[in-house]
């Protein structure tokens, strides 16, 4: 697979690895969870997106709006160009809040740099304020209980004597964990906190 094809579909999100299939009984190029890390299959891919691809070597991305060509692009640069909103309004959407702050947060929160280039990006971005790294904060390693923070709030659980961030500390280690030794259940520290 090119370069070019590789590049839009990562910009759809979808993963693309060699790996050997079982089930197929051969190594192909598969679609792969971005999650789970677990073989989806090409099927849909090979059907819906691959068979666009012009395969003479001329790299085309056909849009297509119910069953019609709507825009044909050169390149994955003209494509994220064209369409840069449609894709910062998919990574703000994605975007989670701090469980305790209310802060914005997410896992990729580099991201919004590649937007600022774009005219009217800033503006959009601004409205969100900092959005920061999220981080998956634990409250009981052996219940595997977490909540979604961002890295002050997480800072000021581990280092700060002010009650309101002393109720998040973890309810046991994960050395004890590890041992089996019982923590408190998701319902007991749900009801603790609020």
């Amino acid at each position: 697979m090119d370069e070019n094809t590789m590049r839009a579909l990562k910009l759809f999100g979808v993963k693309m690895e060699l790996r050997y299939s079982k089930m197929a009984g051969v190594e192909y190029m598969a679609n792969v969870c971005p999650h789970c890390n677990i073989i989806q299959g090409e099927l849909f891919l090979g059907d819906e997106f691959l068979g666009v691809v012009d395969q003479r070597g001329d790299f085309k991305l056909l849009l297509f709006d119910n069953g019609e060509i709507v825009d044909t692009l050169s390149s994955v640069e003209e494509f994220e160009t064209k369409y840069w909103r449609f894709f910062l309004d998919e990574y703000l959407r994605s975007l989670e809040r701090c469980y305790i702050c209310g802060c914005y947060i997410s896992y990729a929160p580099k991201k919004t740099e590649e937007y600022r280039k774009y005219e009217g990006a800033g503006e959009i971005l601004d409205k969100y304020g900092e959005i920061r790294q999220l981080v998956m904060h634990h409250i009981s390693y052996r219940d595997n209980i977490t909540i979604d923070i961002c890295p002050v709030c997480h800072a000021k659980i581990h280092h700060s004597k002010d009650s309101k961030y002393a109720k998040f500390r973890p309810v046991d280690d994960r050395r004890a964990a590890r041992n089996g030794m019982k923590g408190m259940s998701k319902s007991t520290f749900f009801q603790s906190v609020n």
